[in-house]
């Protein structure tokens, strides 16, 4: 911020006001037009919205006290003067009533793209706490299950391939011994084993405190599941999107209680707009419409329905402790998602001495999932353990509540499909996701 943008003249020192946040020496606080107070430190030529010792923001009325006025110099400062007791001055009358900003909780960045899980959790005790990871066998999932069980929480790991995630849970029981770790199977390609899966858990007695929607398939050859639906949609948004919903009774009874979408800073590139936003495009059965190099457009639009669910999630359940955020782990860092195509395979090994560890991958999940600071961000987008902006797409409330509408769609069409194929007399009458059904 400089200066010049603002446009505003002198202000106050720490001597010239009532505050009792006093400045240190060499800085100045001033007040744009529109009530916005800034701070100036003179010695290193700098300007901040936070106050340099409290951290916090303040706003004052844009209005003049009554009897005051203003008028700009030559030089561009301002001069106020009060009417009523004939006076003038440099320092801006409204600053006196500056309020702090309460509503919002300073946040101040920690960590960055070269911290790792274990530091971001190094002063967190997570005794008592549970929380499920997808795709925890290997690759980043591994390492966030990892870091959270070492800091004491009982890690469900939610795996495809039962051997390996026996083999992870081994692992970190062999650094830890003590560590709570359970393996528990789920193919996101088929939405009866989410089914099956999440019955279970909910039967299990356990809270849930955090759920990390990690797992994911990127640019595998056009493929149909056993449900009708494409595979990269199915495995990155859908199943994952059903596993969440089947367990928001749990998570609700758990809160305060975090979910996690691992999306991707692909959701920038897209094959889908706003006016092909529909389930055509998204579940693109037809092949011919499977465009682009090994569906990775289509990859782009799956991370950007995580980017857009985390934004619903949290607008619909954050006032009864649900928060929701969506994390991008980092850029081609090496895990096995790449292993669908050989071509990503080579890309990725060549690109690996540039990139973050699986470590580093980890970190922002962990720290979306536990850090207590960040709950003024929430539905928002984090990379490099930092909030960012998404894209236009990922910032429209309006697609968020359209993908959810059609996500439900074809969740209750699949859901049918199973009641119509029930044997007779089968107890099968209601839909999984109303027997789980929460208000929005």
């Amino acid at each position: 911020m400089s200066h010049q943008k603002l446009g505003i003249g002198l202000g106050a020192t720490a001597d010239d006001t009532d505050s009792e946040e006093e400045l240190p020496a060499g800085w100045e606080v001033r007040a744009s037009l529109d009530g916005q107070v800034y701070y100036l430190n003179h010695q290193a030529k700098s300007s901040h919205w936070e106050h340099p010792i409290t951290g916090k923001r303040s706003f004052i009325k844009p209005d003049l006290p009554p009897g005051w006025e203003m008028t700009a110099t030559d030089n561009g400062n301002l001069l106020f003067f009060d009417r009523v007791r004939g006076l003038q001055s440099h320092t801006d009358p409204r600053l006196a009533f500056s309020k702090a900003e309460h509503s919002r909780t300073t946040w101040r960045q920690q960590f960055d793209s070269h911290s790792t899980a274990l530091q971001v959790l190094a002063n967190h005790d997570l005794t008592g706490r549970v929380a499920m990871v997808t795709g925890a066998s290997s690759g980043i999932g591994f390492e966030t299950a990892r870091a959270i069980a070492m800091r004491g929480a009982k890690v469900i790991l939610a795996c495809r391939c039962p051997q390996l995630g026996t083999a992870a849970a081994n692992k970190i029981r062999t650094e830890l011994p003590s560590a709570s770790v359970e393996v528990w199977q789920v193919e996101l390609a088929s939405l009866r084993s989410v089914l099956s899966f999440c019955r279970r858990y909910m039967a299990s007695g356990y809270p849930l405190h955090a759920l990390i929607l990690n797992a994911g398939v990127c640019g595998p050859a056009h493929t149909i599941t056993e449900d009708g639906i494409e595979l990269q949609f199915q495995v990155n948004h859908l199943s994952q999107l059903y596993l969440m919903r089947l367990l928001l009774p749990t998570l609700l009874a758990s809160a305060p209680a975090r979910v996690v979408l691992v999306s991707s800073e692909s959701h920038r590139s897209t094959s889908i707009t706003r006016e092909t936003f529909d389930e055509a495009h998204l579940n693109q059965t037809n092949p011919r419409l499977y465009r682009g190099a090994a569906g990775l457009p289509q990859y782009g639009d799956s991370k950007l329905c995580n980017v857009l669910t985390a934004r619903f999630v949290d607008k619909h359940f954050a006032s009864r402790g649900i928060r929701a955020f969506s994390v991008h782990p980092g850029n081609m860092v090496f895990t096995g998602i790449q292993r669908q195509w050989w071509l990503s395979r080579l890309v990725f090994v060549l690109a690996r001495p540039f990139t973050k560890t699986v470590e580093q991958g980890a970190a922002t999940s962990v720290l979306a999932a536990f850090d207590p600071t960040i709950e003024q961000y929430g539905g928002g987008y984090f990379n490099n353990c930092t909030p960012c902006e998404t894209s236009d797409l990922g910032r429209d409330p309006q697609l968020a509540d359209r993908l959810w509408r059609i996500s439900d769609s074809l969740l209750r069409h699949c859901e049918s499909k199973w009641l119509a194929e029930a044997p007779a007399g089968a107890d099968a009458g209601v839909s999984p996701l109303d027997e789980c059904a929460v208000d929005l």
